[in-house]
């Protein structure tokens, strides 16, 4: 209408001049395109507080996070694999492969190599109750038939500035009963023992006496603690073999024998074989000690 032209000019004069807009819609259309750029700043703040983090763990580390735990990753797959691959069979090649779940009957004749390795394996799990161990050393045993002997130790010295001591095989003869040979395997397997620990020349009587000591703790672990062996064999029969051994006439044998257990009483095992490696023979008696 003709009223409200009238005032159009007044209201345009009121806010400054024709074209201009109020003060309150001036107001946001001018604060428009600051709202707008408002998720840029956040991206770049956050851009910026990713290199600043980036930058401190470099500082620190060498590298970012996500690198380190790539190449801690790469790590633990390289370390599954040489286990796998390199450690394990090497390990392995190192036991005897014999089943040593299979029961060893006490009068099986022993006339292959793999039960020999069998009883050997289960020699050396019940002497290393005792502390006489050798962790994965292996000690290859070959059955011999017309040996001469019942078990002989092969053992070979390194020719350098500072030999190093091992053992080659250890020779079973062919035939003996599984009870016999597991006497003679504990004997050859205390040489091995006192060889590979670096004992120094001993007089036969005591190395003799030292290694039928450790066939005679092996039938009383066997004897009293039959769940710890696979060998199968009648108490009685045990008794008996461990009877011969006390009471051994033969020369440098039984006499040995009879030494290292009476220097034995009040000590234990390590003790009485630390004085041997130390000075070369046996300790003297425990005072009180009963014979």
């Amino acid at each position: 209408s003709a009223a409200e032209l009238q005032r159009l000019p007044r209201t345009l004069g009121r806010y400054g001049g024709a074209g201009r807009l109020p003060p309150s819609r001036w107001a946001s259309s001018a604060a428009a395109p600051q709202s707008s750029s408002v998720p840029e700043v956040i991206q770049q703040q956050t851009a910026l507080s990713v290199h600043r983090r980036r930058a401190a763990e470099r500082a620190r580390f060498g590298m970012p996070v996500w690198q380190l735990l790539g190449v801690g990753l790469f790590g633990v797959a390289w370390a599954g694999w040489w286990w796998a691959d390199v450690c394990y069979p090497a390990l392995s090649r190192s036991l005897p492969t014999a089943d040593r779940r299979a029961t060893l009957m006490s009068h099986e004749p022993v006339e292959t190599d793999e039960h020999a390795s069998a009883l050997l394996a289960d020699v050396r799990r019940v002497l290393c109750r005792h502390g006489l161990d050798l962790g994965h050393v292996a000690l290859p045993v070959r059955v011999v038939h017309g040996l001469g002997a019942e078990g002989y130790t092969v053992k070979r010295r390194g020719r350098s500035r500072n030999p190093t001591r091992a053992v080659d095989m250890i020779l079973l003869d062919s035939g003996l009963s599984t009870v016999q040979a597991a006497i003679v395997l504990s004997h050859e397997f205390m040489h091995a023992w006192l060889w590979l620990q670096g004992f120094p020349s001993l007089a036969p009587s005591l190395e003799e006496g030292l290694c039928e000591l450790a066939a005679f703790l092996y039938l009383l672990s066997v004897l009293h603690q039959p769940e710890d062996t696979r060998l199968q064999c009648e108490a009685a029969e045990l008794r008996h073999l461990i009877s011969d051994i006390e009471n051994n006439a033969r020369r440098g044998y039984g006499d040995g024998f009879r030494a290292c257990v009476a220097r034995l009483q009040g000590r234990h095992l390590h003790d009485l074989l630390g004085y041997v490696r130390e000075r070369g023979r046996l300790p003297p008696p425990v005072p009180g000690a009963q014979s």
